[in-house]
């Protein structure tokens, strides 16, 4: 037990009491050194956290920073790339079409830059015709590549400096044009398509039918196999015993789906005689 002095009357009081026996005063409580130490360590680990979190946040920030005056100094690069493009005769339409653009993108405009318009918008214009021309001339050409078109009358349409509204008026003229025979191909392909797939499926009726004889031969039936009708859609069994007895097994069976699956719209079953029978298919 250690002893202490009373803050109120000064007399010594042991440092357990938690009232001076003397003036009655309350005494405050006394922190020892392992409780300081515990305060310490908790106070520095504290410390620690928020040291640590100020430093990554100024790290963020300083990273960031940079990649901002990085960026600022391939803009300005870029920009001053640009500015000091020299325009000249004789650049192709890819070389144009990217001096326009970069120009348009940092805001600069050269001392030629109507210059440049006029040359794009005359290139524009001949590559246009040239392909409508192309697509005119070409029978067998069935799209229409309109790049050079629509940049033409997105970048020239309004220009009345450069003829811009009469050279559209031509190559609307120019396109109509081109589209319709484009149309009128393609339509002439669809039914050149169109008729050579029925007759395939004509020919593949017709080796249906061989088929379908080999294999009635090969079950010991001599049942004959026949085509007839528009576009061969008529079969027809001939077999000197076909009956009833036939036709019910025909009708509940496989052959009927087999049939109508490969095209034909009539089936006739037939001894040669006095006993016939058919099934219409849609």
């Amino acid at each position: 037990m250690a002893l202490v002095n009373c803050k109120e009357c000064g007399k010594e009081v042991s440092d357990k009491a938690k009232t001076c026996p003397h003036c009655g005063s309350k005494l405050p409580p006394i922190t020892t050194m392992g409780t300081k130490v515990i305060l310490g360590l908790i106070l520095c680990i504290v410390g620690f956290i928020i040291l640590s979190a100020i430093v990554k946040q100024c790290s963020s920030n300083i990273q960031t920073i940079q990649q901002e005056s990085e960026q600022n100094k391939k803009r300005k690069a870029d920009s001053i790339s640009v500015a000091s493009m020299t325009y000249r005769q004789g650049l192709t339409l890819d070389e144009l079409k990217q001096y326009y653009k970069q120009s348009i993108k940092f805001g600069i405009k050269s001392p030629q830059h109507s210059q440049l318009i006029a040359e794009l918008c005359t290139s524009y214009y001949a590559n246009a015709i040239s392909t409508l021309d192309r697509v005119i001339s070409d029978k067998n050409a069935a799209t229409m590549p309109l790049e050079d078109f629509s940049e033409f009358t997105s970048l020239c349409g309004n220009n009345d400096n450069l003829d811009s509204k009469s050279k559209s008026s031509v190559l609307q003229t120019r396109y109509k044009q081109a589209a319709g025979l484009v149309a009128n191909r393609a339509s002439v392909v669809q039914k050149r398509v169109a008729a050579q797939a029925e007759k395939d499926k004509i020919n593949v009726r017709l080796a249906y039918a061989k088929l379908l004889r080999n294999r009635y031969l090969d079950q010991g039936l001599d049942i004959n196999v026949s085509i007839t009708g528009i576009d061969n859609t008529r079969i027809k069994l001939s077999f000197a015993l076909f009956n009833a007895v036939w036709a019910h097994k025909m009708g509940n069976g496989d052959l009927i789906t087999e049939i109508q699956n490969m095209g034909f719209k009539k089936l006739t079953m037939t001894d040669g005689y006095d006993y016939t029978v058919y099934w219409n298919f849609k």
